[in-house]
């Protein structure tokens, strides 16, 4: 009996464990000036010539990030102005990317299982990739909205994510849930709070 015990919390404690690891957060960095009303915003036009982007970056990767910053704003109720003159905000992007060589992921499971006679049964499967390291772009998007009438930032959002080995079709997925997640604290939420 203690041995079914310990193979029950062992279990318990791998489950846990395993609930903890699919937990995602966001790692979306943002800040504002507090003493703006941003309802008062709903033309952009793009700051700068080259989108804040550095000379390096590559530039499908910049297109993606433009088009998805394009229809997000849309969604958010924004157009984009005839001019800068005539825009509410000017948005800036800049991507700083770096490439990585990552070792693929070793991993494991265990399994418990019970029958009618009493018997309990323990599996362990473990799985090791077999080939060498692979090269992953971690990339660090950072968005800025610029207020065209004194030409100040009033808000900041940024994140880092990853690419690797994806068809086009699923890097514009990452850019687009990237930019999506980035601009979804915008507008800011305003937090009370009583001393």
């Amino acid at each position: 009996m203690p041995l079914l015990l310990a193979l029950q919390r062992l279990l318990f404690f791998s489950i846990c464990i395993a609930l903890a690891g699919c937990q995602t957060s966001s790692n979306v960095i943002v800040d504002y000036d507090t003493g703006t009303n941003f309802s008062t915003f709903q033309t952009y036009d793009w700051l700068a010539a080259d989108k804040g982007t550095a000379n390096d970056i590559d530039p499908l990767l910049a297109q993606r990030v433009q088009q998805a910053l394009r229809t997000k704003l849309l969604d958010a109720g924004f157009h984009q102005a005839v001019s800068q003159q005539q825009a509410d905000i000017w948005v800036r992007y800049q991507i700083a990317a770096q490439t990585r060589s990552q070792q693929p992921q070793s991993g494991g499971s265990i399994s418990f299982g019970g029958g009618s006679g009493g018997n309990t049964t323990m599996g362990v499967s473990l799985s090791f990739p077999l080939g060498g390291d692979i090269a992953v772009k971690e990339v660090e998007l950072m968005i800025d909205l610029v207020n065209v009438k004194n030409n100040k930032l009033i808000w900041r959002g940024s994140k880092i994510f990853k690419l690797a080995k994806q068809s086009p079709a699923e890097m514009t997925a990452v850019v687009d849930a990237a930019v999506a997640e980035i601009l979804a604290f915008y507008p800011p939420k305003r937090i009370n709070k009583t001393y």
